[in-house]
């Protein structure tokens, strides 16, 4: 079988197991919803701190809901893309209108996906800003007892400044790294796939195809890479705590963890084949010729 062909197929199961996942998450996000409702239904009688702990569970449970749901329609569109690229380069008729909607509604989500942990840290660090300036304040109000008013003042700053830059900088070392792999992977992806639909549109090139596709093949090698020492953490830390360990479904969270990362490192290596094997027949777009034994 044509390997584009095989890679098309195999990523369509694999995306549609993801699919499921997305879905599972979905309901569980529903579940916690009516989990909240139903304890804070039977020990809050007009109790205030568990009627707000309730709209806690309520904004959590729709995130995740939201979560799920966004997953399970991006994708939806990529296996679309996927196929009708396909497709295209097997010959087939394209609806181009399609595909350039498809695109465009893929790459904004990339982008989102580029901004939204940079806007997560953003509010973090506010959070924990403001937290750690209020926290600083109190300590350095107490600290501050049988002082003059202008001492309680000076050390309640200071300690708002300390604590609050303590906290904002171990934020933004430990997201840093994070987020700037996340933004040049997917910026690696975006300008792919771009490029891809302006070939299959047929529209000017602007790049060499391969020589990106060489470029997000190395981020999917690197991505394999960073699953497979995951793996193996994993498998050591359930080998390590075996003996002490009493939780009858440990076996079960271990299968389940391995079969997720197997599935996410083969999703890469299907991913690297149908992307070479499509970037190559859009270079050589209309020969026959295409060398994909070496893809």
């Amino acid at each position: 079988m044509n390997p584009v062909v095989s890679a098309t197929n195999n990523l369509r199961v694999g995306l549609t197991v993801l699919q499921v996942l997305s879905g599972l998450v979905a309901v569980l996000g529903v579940l916690y919803i009516i989990a909240g409702f139903f304890f804070s239904s039977m020990l809050s009688s007009g109790n205030t701190v568990l009627a707000s702990s309730n709209l806690l569970f309520v904004l959590l449970g729709l995130l995740v809901i939201a979560s799920g749901l966004g997953y399970f329609y991006v994708i939806v569109w990529i296996k679309e893309w996927q196929a009708r690229v396909s497709g295209w380069s097997q010959g087939q008729s394209l609806d181009k209108a399609r595909l350039e909607k498809l695109t465009q509604t893929l790459s904004k989500w990339i982008v989102w996906s580029q901004w939204s942990p940079i806007i997560g840290v953003a509010l973090v660090l506010a959070l924990m800003t403001v937290g750690g300036a209020i926290l600083g304040s109190l300590l350095g109000g107490l600290s501050g007892l049988g002082n003059s008013s202008g001492n309680i003042a000076l050390s309640s700053l200071s300690g708002a400044s300390l604590l609050g830059g303590l906290l904002a900088l171990a934020v933004i070392v430990g997201a840093a790294p994070v987020v700037v792999l996340n933004w040049l992977i997917l910026k690696s992806i975006l300008t792919w796939l771009l490029e891809m639909t302006n070939r299959a549109l047929g529209r000017a090139r602007n790049i060499n195809l391969l020589s990106q596709s060489n470029a997000v093949s190395s981020w999917f090698v690197f991505a394999q890479v960073v699953i497979g020492l995951g793996a193996l953490l994993t498998v050591s830390s359930a080998v390590t705590g075996n003996g002490s360990s009493t939780n009858a479904n440990a076996p079960l969270t271990l299968v389940l963890s391995l079969a997720v990362d197997l599935l996410n490192f083969m999703l890469l290596q299907w991913s690297k084949t149908f992307m070479f094997g499509v970037a190559g027949y859009a270079e050589r777009h209309g020969s026959s010729a295409v060398d994909l034994s070496k893809v």
